[in-house]
């Protein structure tokens, strides 16, 4: 598999600390504490009641694109089991290995990618990044 582009990688990791970090809150039922500074800004807009629902009405699309996409393609979603088998017999048969559901993933996480990419450019376009000296959109100002 090909190493993703730095802005891919940058982004994911971005999106991957912050997800393990509000998901580390709903399981602790503690609130938020912020152990790396560059990531607070991010964190408070995160807590917002209006960016939450967005957010959570983002993850639930992709989400259950992704699971459309699993069941469109024998995959049952709901067992890791099955996801299992079906990757083991992929690699284990004489099918080409090209058609495999394993090489769908990176398709689906450039896809991912995408749409994350694209909702951070709306938060961009709205100006929610230039809180934080961002030089995309500088002539926006966000109270």
């Amino acid at each position: 598999m090909a190493t993703p582009d730095v802005n891919v990688s940058r982004t994911l990791v971005l999106v991957s600390k912050i997800l393990q970090r509000v998901a580390n809150c709903v399981v602790s039922a503690n609130p938020p504490t912020i152990k790396e500074q560059w990531l607070a800004p991010v964190m408070d807009h995160f807590l917002d009641e209006a960016h939450n629902k967005a957010m959570i009405d983002f993850l639930d699309e992709i989400s259950t694109s992704f699971t459309e996409t699993e069941e469109g393609g024998g995959v049952n979603a709901n067992s890791q089991d099955a996801i299992v088998n079906d990757e083991s017999d992929a690699f284990s048969s004489s099918t080409n290995i090209s058609s495999s559901p394993v090489m769908d993933i990176e398709k689906e996480l450039h896809i991912v990618y995408s749409q994350i990419a694209d909702h951070l450019d709306t938060l961009c376009s709205m100006g929610w990044c230039c809180r934080y000296g961002c030089s995309c959109c500088s002539d926006t100002i966000v109270q």
